[in-house]
């Protein structure tokens, strides 16, 4: 029964940090001038972007106008791609990627918080650019773009109060 007891408590205690966040922030990026933008919400300006800066479909993203603790990727990656070292890395300058019709995906490296891969989910209608989403995974392991989805903890330990259950069937059989 105590073993039964340590799995469930294990269950619950081990699935307490997730790994993925995903910051919502629905961002209307301006049109001209940059804004300064706390990606992960730790108080510190991460990077700053606008919409349009240089003309039609595309936007302006700058290190510059930050402190120096984010990094990004030259341009967008696609949806399926890893963001972790293997990357080339920008530490200051500024880019100005054509977007494409939904969403676009920057490569970010942040270690304002620690040393964070992730990525900015910028999304673009033909007209309007926005900021839509900050995916990190806070264990420092890089991440796959597009990879949301951490299971619940309400679903593991129902899961593990299934497999307590099972246990002590059998229990009650072998008795």
């Amino acid at each position: 029964m105590k073993k039964i007891i340590c799995l469930i408590a294990g269950l619950f205690l081990g699935t307490a940090n997730a790994g993925i966040i995903a910051i919502d922030h629905n961002i209307l990026l301006p049109i001209s001038g940059t804004e300064n933008i706390d990606l992960d919400m730790d108080g510190t300006f991460d990077i700053g972007m606008a919409e349009r800066f240089t003309g039609g479909d595309k936007s302006w993203v700058t290190l510059d106008s930050v402190p120096q603790s984010t990094q990004m990727v030259a341009g967008f990656v696609p949806e399926g791609a890893l963001i972790d070292n293997s990357l080339t890395w920008l530490t200051s300058g500024f880019q100005d990627p054509v977007m494409s019709i939904g969403n676009n995906y920057l490569g970010i490296f942040d270690t304002s918080l620690g040393a964070f891969f992730g990525y900015a989910t910028i999304t673009y209608n033909g007209t309007d650019m926005t900021l839509a989403t900050y995916t990190y995974d806070d264990s420092g392991e890089g991440l796959v773009v597009g990879s949301t989805s951490v299971p619940e903890t309400g679903t593991l330990a129902l899961f593990g109060l299934a497999l307590a259950g099972v246990a002590l069937t059998k229990r009650k059989k072998i008795n």
